[in-house]
């Protein structure tokens, strides 16, 4: 960053001063004139001062430059031209220097521009604040909007909101998200609150996404009540149907021009059919209060029984129940636990429901298969969850099934009933965790089961 010129002008200098002082040394023993060594030793004095002055300025300029630095000062910069040589090398050095933090503060304020309107443009509510005291950092406008309030200073102050809304914020985890009613002003919200936590410098942050979810949730309950519907009607017309069929048919067995025939003119065949009739009625009928109590075991679930258990002995309680069945039908069962010691807290008894149902599904889905394998792994998945997955090498769920599969009632089984994956579905719920598919047909299906 400095000159040769200094080097130069510093070298000159101590030089002039080692010169002066071997002069003065000399004078003093060889002559006996004492007033030229003591001449001298004002004129090394004088130098001194001058070698002092000239690295003193030289320190308070680069003093000068470096606390301008510190308090981002950058304006004597721009017009920097020293007279003295020495320093211009230095000057443009700084000059170089100023360009550089000025532009990275430039782009360091239109990054800050840009994800600041970015965060207002959202319509996502947003609220980063302080995990220790609570002080809020940042929150923008759809937050605002939201929560009908101006502004808000510590998180603490939402309880002017809502008392529930700040407690789910306390107890939920980083990465854990919860919906959430709130009645505001009158109009009930669906809120879906997630938690993130990141660290900045020593300041442990928490940022807090809170969504009005209404709007999707109406949508989705709706497209769900029409599959509902749907399936519904198909399948109490296949039951009314046959039943209404037979009934017509009976009337007309028993009955001329619309009154009852006397008891001379019905024969045997008539009573035959009859009897035959009233049998298929009483199978519909059957049928029928069969697929309504299986329409309430959908809507009468028992509250967990929460008790902690190792995902090892869950699974060897599987393999235990399912040993014949899956025996019988030629399947091979692999087990892998990734994480020995990893343990659910959770419904001992419908998590086993879950997996054997899953399990059932599988068994059907391989029966065109030669080399039947069914696996269940268990694993942490994102945010160190327990997952459990069950796979197999069956036919697959086509895709314009998937988003069919976990509506009550509705299969593709001749047989099937339809409520075992929607069975699925809200024991999962009732766990606060969900279920998943992926499938690509006749290579593998997979269920993965987060808590």
């Amino acid at each position: 960053m400095v000159s040769k010129n200094f080097y130069f002008k510093l070298i000159v200098q101590i030089f002039l001063i080692l010169i002066s002082s071997a002069a003065a040394s000399y004078f003093y023993f060889e002559s006996s004139l004492i007033l030229i060594p003591l001449n001298i030793v004002f004129l090394i004095i004088f130098q001194s001062i001058l070698l002092i002055r000239y690295i003193n300025k030289f320190n308070k300029k680069i003093a000068f430059h470096l606390e301008s630095l510190t308090n981002n000062d950058y304006t004597h910069f721009k017009s920097l031209k020293s007279k003295n040589k020495a320093f211009k090398a230095l000057d443009y050095k700084l000059k170089i220097l100023y360009d550089k933090l000025k532009n990275a503060e430039i782009e360091k304020t239109l990054e800050y521009e840009y994800h600041k309107y970015s965060i207002e443009h959202v319509n996502v509510g947003l609220i980063s604040y302080n995990k220790e005291n609570g002080k809020i950092k940042y929150i923008n406008k759809a937050a605002k909007e939201l929560l009908s309030i101006k502004t808000l200073i510590n998180i603490k102050k939402l309880t002017e909101v809502s008392e529930e809304l700040l407690r789910v914020i306390r107890e939920l985890n980083s990465g854990q998200s919860k919906l959430f009613k709130l009645l505001l002003d009158n109009e009930l919200l669906q809120l879906s609150v997630k938690i993130s936590e990141f660290k900045l410098l020593d300041e442990k942050i928490r940022l807090v996404s809170i969504q009005n979810i209404k709007n999707e949730i109406e949508e989705s309950e709706l497209d769900s009540w029409q599959k509902l519907i749907r399936i519904l009607t198909h399948e109490i017309m296949n039951s009314i149907a046959p039943i209404t069929s037979a009934t017509k048919s009976l009337h007309n067995f028993l009955t001329v021009d619309g009154s009852p025939k006397k008891s001379s003119k019905i024969s045997d065949k008539i009573i035959e059919d009859s009897v035959t009739g009233l049998e298929a009625i009483q199978i519909r009928s059957n049928g029928l209060l069969n697929f309504v109590k299986q329409y309430r075991s959908l809507t009468n679930l028992p509250d967990p029984n929460y008790t902690k258990f190792r995902v090892t002995d869950l699974f060897k309680h599987i393999e235990t129940l399912m040993k014949n069945e899956l025996e019988r039908e030629d399947i091979s069962l692999e087990i892998s636990i990734l994480n020995e010691d990893l343990a659910l807290t959770a419904d001992f008894n419908l998590i086993v429901q879950i997996i054997i149902n899953l399990i059932t599904n599988s068994v059907f889905a391989l029966q065109a298969k030669t080399n039947k394998l069914i696996s269940l792994v268990a694993q942490l998945g994102k945010n160190e969850k327990p997952e459990i997955i069950v796979i197999d090498n069956g036919e697959g769920v086509p895709s314009d099934n998937l988003d069919k599969i976990f509506i009550p009632f509705f299969t593709t089984r001749y047989e099937g009933s339809g409520i075992g994956l929607s069975l699925v579905r809200q024991i999962m719920h009732l766990h606060n965790g969900n279920i998943t598919v992926h499938s690509r047909p006749d290579e593998a299906t997979r269920f993965i089961l987060s808590f």
